[in-house]
């Protein structure tokens, strides 16, 4: 019980993040409602939810996947913040570790490769089908293109894009 109090509160945060970067009454609206009208607030909670180990997180895995067609496996990390602008697709590893602040598109995955499961720092974006894989750090405030693999670090502040 205490993990799903814990993704309730974390609703809160995800809504206050996103108000800061969306201002609007989006902060003012109670969490309740908040989380009835913004699909990112709901596959959020669901992906936390989805994280955890045992029947909760079995129970979540199976409504993430037929609600958003998104995969969270067991053992990922969701600290902070987490912006969903379109939840779909999205499939995330049992060893990675999304730090506050993360925006992830539709169809990313990240997830095991060569050495282990990536860590995305605070405020790094992944755009549209982008894969990152492997033991590699995303930094903060940098960007995964759009359909780019990424297979090495990305340093903070940095745009990482596929060949053209």
């Amino acid at each position: 019980m205490a993990r799903v109090v814990h993704a309730v509160r974390q609703i809160g945060v995800d809504q206050e993040f996103l108000g800061e970067k969306h201002p609007s009454d989006f902060v003012k609206r109670g969490w309740l409602r908040a989380y009835a009208t913004n699909s990112s607030l709901r596959a959020a909670f669901w992906m936390r939810l989805s994280a955890e180990t045992g029947l909760v997180g079995h129970v979540a895995r199976s409504h993430l996947l037929r609600v958003f067609g998104c995969d969270v496996s067991e053992g990922a990390v969701i600290e902070g913040a987490l912006e969903l602008p379109h939840p779909t697709g999205i499939v995330i590893g049992r060893g990675v570790v999304l730090r506050h602040g993360v925006r992830i598109y539709q169809g990313v995955t990240v997830g095991r490769g060569r050495g282990g499961y990536p860590t995305i720092e605070t405020g790094a974006t992944l755009l549209p089908n982008c894969v990152v894989a492997g033991d590699v750090v995303v930094g903060s405030n940098a960007t995964v293109g759009a359909l780019a693999l990424c297979k090495n670090d990305v340093p903070p502040a940095t745009v990482f894009a596929p060949n053209t």
